[in-house]
């Protein structure tokens, strides 16, 4: 009965579902069952061979499997390893290895038994479900940022404030990769970098052509080094690449590039969802503000010339003149009157008439400090509020205008043959006053008094 019991044991023990193992009092391994042998694709002499476990385990998880062994069975207490192994195929496997002490009746120690079952199925799903938590923690916190970014850009009053708000979030934004994004310029309708962040050598403006994005309308995506690459790098990344264009009905923005840091990644259809979302995103954003500015422009500029119209320039004036009391500054009002201008409409037409209009403003904007104002008072007159300025400066600077409209050019300037002139006065805060309108008319009179001089002069208020 007791052969017959030990031998329905063995074949228990020999056919269980798992890896089974003994040793003896001195850790030695005296016994594995099949599914061991099987395993490692060993007979049954290999199978308690000393090294056989210690060679198909893999070398990053040695160290710590030996030492833990160590300590535990030095104690004769239980041990839990989680191991790579390799099989008979040569793949890594993940394992759970339990094992526990054997002791007789006496209470003396004879050993360890343990189990060892294969949870790389396990590992794999712990490992999916990590990658999927980080992915949604990283598309939160993306989400946010882009949220945030894109509220900031609402509030911008112009577009060198949209500029330094995504300087700072696009890094923040695209933290895992290096890249840069581009706005496009409406005036030289070139691709400028607002940011670059990472290790890129990508070219400060380029022209839209150079883009293979740009010309397509949509993601262009490099996965390998290649010839066939946008004009805009210096050379193409060994990694590869994308470019994804900013577009608002059809028109461009501009351009998110990307260098490519992980061969895996830019074929991840989440993270090229969450590419094109942020791309909608900043796009939506960037319309919006520029169809604000493009109202706020309507209502505060001059149509024809494109300056500051008389209203905005009277609330700028007002503006101005408070810095200036602050500050304890001077300040010049200029007004400006073309002369003979209802004669030159009346000889040349009045299409010729508002080519000359534009000049004269292309050129007033060209020359004029940042903090200086330029508007349109009405007809061919024109106001200047030039901020921080002497009487001597600005006196200075509208003789040189006058100068300069002489030899002022124009689209059909041929069929005049009389150069360009204007008059000039000026009123300086305090000196003339300290009042919006009382500064104007200082300018005014002083405006007329030096056409009456002549024309083309400069007349500084009494």
């Amino acid at each position: 009965m007791t052969q017959k019991n030990d031998e329905e044991n063995h074949y228990v023990v020999e056919e269980a579902p798992v890896i089974l193992w003994m040793t003896d009092v001195d850790g030695h391994h005296i016994y594995y069952n099949r599914l061991w042998r099987e395993f490692l694709g060993l007979d049954e002499s290999q199978a308690i061979d000393e090294h056989a476990w210690l060679d198909a385990l893999h070398p990053d998880d040695r160290d710590n499997c030996l030492e833990t062994i160590r300590q535990h069975m030095s104690e004769h207490s239980p041990i839990k390893l989680v191991y790579r192994l390799r099989d008979s195929h040569g793949q890594y496997c993940w394992m759970l290895d339990k094992s526990h002490p054997i002791y007789r009746a006496d209470g003396s120690f004879i050993g360890y038994i343990g189990a060892v079952a294969d949870i790389s199925e396990q590992k794999r799903i712990e490992e999916m479900l990590a990658q999927m938590n980080d992915d949604l923690e990283h598309a939160n916190t993306h989400g946010r940022l882009l949220r945030q970014m894109n509220e900031q850009i609402q509030v911008c009053s112009n577009i060198d404030e949209v500029h330094s708000v995504i300087n700072h979030y696009a890094p923040r934004l695209f933290a895992d990769t290096a890249g840069a994004l581009y706005l496009l310029n409406r005036q030289t309708q070139m691709l400028e970098a607002v940011t670059v962040w990472g290790d890129i050598k990508e070219a400060p403006a380029f022209a839209r052509e150079a883009c293979w994005a740009l010309r397509q309308g949509k993601t262009y995506i490099v996965r390998e080094k290649t010839t066939l690459f946008c004009q805009h790098l210096n050379e193409c990344p060994e990694a590869g690449y994308l470019c994804i264009p900013l577009l608002a009905s059809g028109d461009v923005l501009g351009l998110i590039y990307l260098q490519n840091n992980d061969n895996q990644r830019i074929d991840d259809e989440r993270y090229q969802e969450l590419l094109r979302n942020t791309a909608e995103n900043l796009s939506l954003a960037l319309s919006s503000f520029m169809l604000r500015e493009a109202l706020r422009d309507q209502s505060v500029r001059d149509p024809l010339t494109n300056l500051y119209n008389r209203r905005y320039m009277q609330e700028s004036l007002e503006r101005e003149i408070a810095r200036a009391r602050r500050n304890e500054q001077t300040l010049a009002v200029v007004m400006i009157d073309l002369d003979h201008f209802k004669a030159f409409n009346d000889d040349h037409g009045h299409a010729i008439g508002d080519k000359v209009l534009k000049a004269v403003a292309s050129h007033f904007m060209e020359n004029l400090r940042g903090d200086d104002i330029a508007a349109r008072y009405g007809g061919e007159e024109f106001t200047l509020v030039l901020a921080n300025i002497s009487k001597a400066a600005a006196v200075k600077r509208m003789e040189k205008l006058c100068t300069q409209m002489h030899a002022l050019t124009f689209d059909g300037q041929q069929s005049v043959n009389k150069p360009l002139s204007i008059s000039v006065g000026i009123a300086l805060y305090p000196e003339h006053g300290e009042q919006l309108d009382e500064l104007l008319k200082q300018a005014d009179t002083a405006l007329y008094e030096a056409k009456a001089a002549g024309r083309d002069q400069v007349c500084v208020a009494d």
